[in-house]
């Protein structure tokens, strides 16, 4: 079941922060400044209207997964989106992918930023109709991809 994120999630968020970016990132330091920059990107969802988080809840109402998004002049930008290692593969990408889309509720577009590392994230992405828009590189050398979907 997907609900919309409550200040109760986040400590849960927060401990798949390690897991999210391992897989799209080298040479993470998950320190202070890091779960502190995180815990602003969720604090702001909670205040800001054009930003929203849900979570994903697992049959005994564990998070899941989740996702962060801001919605702004009808584009969707999708800033962070996990589903938990034993869920993957299941679908749930799937539901929480179509949820943040469906959230948008106007034709426009939805953009999103993907790890070169994560190949399995990036094939998932296009098999979802989402394009390369650009190619780049991050600190690390490592390919990112900007990428664009369109709903027209």
């Amino acid at each position: 079941m997907i609900v919309p994120m409550h200040i109760t999630h986040i400590p849960k968020i927060l401990q798949a922060q390690k897991e999210l970016y391992r897989m799209n990132f080298r040479n993470m330091l998950f320190n202070k400044e890091f779960y502190d920059m995180i815990l602003s990107w969720y604090d702001e969802a909670l205040t800001n209207p054009e930003w929203k988080s849900y979570v994903l809840l697992d049959e005994e109402g564990e998070v899941s997964g989740f996702y962060l998004a801001q919605y702004k002049d009808s584009a969707g930008y999708l800033s962070q989106m996990f589903v938990s290692g034993k869920l993957r593969g299941k679908g749930y990408g799937k539901l929480l992918l179509d949820h943040f889309e469906q959230e948008l509720g106007e034709p426009g577009f939805y953009v999103l930023q993907a790890s070169g590392m994560n190949e399995t994230a990036v094939a998932f992405y296009e098999r979802n109709g989402y394009d390369i828009l650009r190619t780049y590189q991050d600190e690390n050398g490592d390919p990112r991809y900007f990428m664009i979907k369109y709903a027209f």
